[in-house]
């Protein structure tokens, strides 16, 4: 137990937003030039802004007609079926040809101009963990986003926190991994893991550490909170079950050799 609960500091957002008046933006940049850590946490901040911004920059008109034009051309074939995500397999549920089409022209932008992170609201309004795992399992745990190979998945992580962060695809038998998806939780740029472990719904939270007051959950919700600090990521796993499942799963294939293989 925590005595006090420390507040993040919300002032980085804000001069990254342009939320602050011409005085406290004067004052902040001092801090900045006289701060070491306070200056790699901005640029890093910056960094990762770009990349988003480049990943989920608006289709061009071509792609658009041409997006349009192949889903028409292939709504007369059978879509195959996805891999279920109560098979016990490790391998992410794929989209149809044609659906990925339009995902990967549309996706991406939607969700960046849904809920990313523009002006204060991150990615909407703050959601505790209970919440958003609640709205998980009422949305039959769908995804915002699904990656088809580990360095997709890693480069995603990467490209979001300066880190990367994977799961091996290899998952335990019971184990399936459903994709991705963004909430304003930890911090306004959280992401989070929705996983089913033996048909149970699990959610898995991840951030960078400084970025993370500490955690916990209501007591009558019936779940339990595990963390685990991975370099500079903090991951949380919100499950109702006794013991953390995929926690250790989770590797930095930067640094690590070969993936975890996990609880025996």
């Amino acid at each position: 137990m925590t005595e006090g609960r420390r507040q993040p500091d919300t002032r980085l957002d804000a001069y990254l937003d342009g939320g602050m008046t011409p005085d406290e933006r004067a004052a902040y940049q001092r801090e900045i030039e006289s701060d070491e850590t306070l200056h790699d946490q901005v640029e890093l901040q910056q960094d990762i802004d770009k990349s988003l911004r480049r990943l989920f920059a608006p289709p061009s008109a071509d792609r658009v007609t041409a997006g349009i034009a192949e889903v028409r051309q292939s709504k007369s074939h059978k879509l195959p079926t996805p891999a279920t995500k109560r098979d016990g397999g490790a391998v992410p549920r794929r989209l149809a040809a044609a659906a990925a089409i339009v995902a990967g022209i549309f996706g991406g932008w939607l969700i960046w101009n849904a809920v990313g992170p523009t002006g204060s609201g991150g990615y909407g309004e703050w959601r505790s963990f209970e919440i958003v795992y609640a709205d998980s399992v009422a949305n039959d745990m769908e995804p915002e986003w699904t990656c088809d190979t580990e360095s997709e998945f890693a480069d995603s992580i990467r490209s979001h926190f300066g880190q990367a962060a994977v799961i091996p695809f290899e998952l335990p038998e019971g184990v399936a991994a459903l994709g991705l998806a963004y909430c304003n939780s930890i911090s306004r740029r959280t992401v989070y893991l929705l996983a089913e472990v033996n048909d149970e719904p699990v959610v898995v939270f991840i951030d960078r550490v400084e970025a993370d007051p500490g955690q916990t959950v209501d007591e009558t919700s019936g779940l339990n909170l595990f963390n685990r600090r991975l370099g500079l990521l903090v991951l949380y796993e919100l499950s109702p079950l006794e013991k953390p499942a995929l926690l250790q799963l989770f590797y930095d294939p930067d640094t690590d050799r070969v993936s975890p293989t996990g609880p025996s």
